[in-house]
């Protein structure tokens, strides 16, 4: 399977106008299919408010696949899963993420796509590779709990409580709980594995991302704002080289040179700090 990106990356803006077009277009398809219409509205006009709607979500859709790539890429190679399968079901996450997504939380949409993508993704290397010790049914609700924490902890700003999650996920509380609390064994070829911060659980995912964002303080400005930019962290969107060069006003050469050397420091500080993951 191919992925070609054909849109450009969206502003904050970009998705806010699609969200709110998205909206109106269930909104209007609701109204055409019997329920309570808007007064005044006519059925031509509710169907190009449908039409529009349709429109906003492929392009929300289209513009955010490079996030399904960035996910299921390391993953194949890690696992060796075949990289279409795991395309289709990251499509599959960010379709779902799309449909779920509520500009007026805050979040930006590639911080609220990808646990949804990683669920997916992650679900089906569990099916395939069973590298954590559950039954099969239990350990695709273990990384839907945990795709669903990194999802509320990203709109909502913080951590959720169990009875958020429970909500969200549709499962009983006592249950969310234990999943939660649960530590799959980290095996050789599975380290650092990819569902979200569901290997370490959210306890460990909160210190790991404290510590992270030490060590990006640590960097110099302009290495800080490259790797934030390129790697998606919070507030930014993921962008290319070239974005990144154009936002900043530099070379791409130059970004890819501040990006190796803002690894590289990355690693001594982490490795001289005891928190490297």
């Amino acid at each position: 399977m191919t992925i070609t990106f054909a849109e450009s990356l969206l502003s904050a803006e970009d998705e806010a106008t699609l969200s709110r077009s998205i909206e109106a277009g269930l909104l209007a398809r609701h109204a055409l299919e019997g329920a309570r219409r808007p007064p005044g509205a006519s059925d031509e006009e509710l169907r190009a408010l449908r039409l529009r709607g349709e429109a906003a979500f492929r392009r929300l859709v289209a513009a955010n696949l490079r996030l399904v790539v960035m996910v299921t890429g390391p993953v194949a190679r890690r696992t060796g899963l075949d990289h279409d399968e795991l395309l289709q079901e990251g499509a599959l996450g960010l379709l779902e993420a799309a449909r779920r997504y509520d500009h007026t939380r805050g979040a930006r949409f590639a911080t609220f796509a990808l646990p949804w993508i990683r669920m997916r993704v992650g679900q089906q290397a569990l099916t395939r590779c069973g590298w954590v010790e559950l039954p099969a049914g239990r350990a695709r609700r273990w990384v839907r709990v945990q795709a669903t924490w990194d999802t509320l902890s990203a709109s909502l700003g913080r951590r959720p409580s169990t009875d958020e999650v429970a909500r969200e996920t549709g499962l009983p509380v006592g249950q969310v709980r234990e999943l939660v609390q649960y530590r799959p064994p980290r095996g050789l070829g599975h380290d650092e594995m990819f569902v979200g911060h569901a290997t370490a659980g959210p306890e460990a995912a909160a210190v790991s991302q404290l510590a992270l964002a030490r060590l990006l303080r640590a960097l110099p400005r302009q290495e800080r704002a490259i790797l934030a930019r390129l790697y998606g962290l919070a507030p930014h969107p993921v962008c290319s080289y070239a974005e990144v060069a154009a936002e900043l006003g530099i070379s791409e050469s130059t970004v890819r040179r501040r990006e190796r050397a803002a690894l590289a420091r990355l690693r001594e500080l982490a490795a001289g700090a005891d928190l490297a993951a």
